[in-house]
């Protein structure tokens, strides 16, 4: 029985070194997982920082790119309100044909708007009963021509 114990010993000491390099082995696999967290933790960090950074530069040049839309819109909007005073203006006074708008673009003169008024006299039948100072104007969109 002491050739038994003695390989039980031997089967021990071996149990033993196993389990000694199975813990070495896992306690440096627990370090690698946390270094691996850690790493993994800090790129998202930066990597959504850049995400975000992004997102806030794309956001600034929207709004820039937005406001000089609507800049060019309300310069728009007022140069088609000066045209059509002008016209409005000539058609109040009888007038067509051209009307120098190059003024409304200020120094960038583009030309003359071209439009045909047609005026109906008040007295003839066709004409719906109107006060003697009132005109009909028509102006058809066709006939508008902008020359540049």
């Amino acid at each position: 029985s002491i050739k038994t114990i003695e390989t039980l010993k031997q089967q021990l000491l071996a149990a033993q070194a196993t389990s000694r390099e199975n813990l070495s082995g896992a306690a440096n696999a627990q370090a690698k997982l946390a270094a691996s967290e850690g790493s993994w933790k800090q790129r998202k960090r930066l990597w959504t920082r850049k995400l975000l950074i992004r997102d806030n530069a794309r956001s600034l040049d929207l709004s820039a790119q937005n406001a000089l839309l609507h800049q060019h819109l309300e310069t728009v909007s007022t140069q088609a309100m000066r045209i059509r005073q002008a016209v409005d203006s000539s058609a109040m006074e009888g007038t067509s044909g051209d009307v120098d708008v190059g003024g409304v673009f200020g120094a960038s003169s583009i030309g003359k708007v071209s439009f045909s008024a047609y005026h109906q006299d008040p007295s003839t039948p066709s004409t719906p009963a109107a006060h003697p100072r009132e005109k009909l104007l028509q102006l058809d969109p066709a006939k508008i021509n902008i020359d540049g």
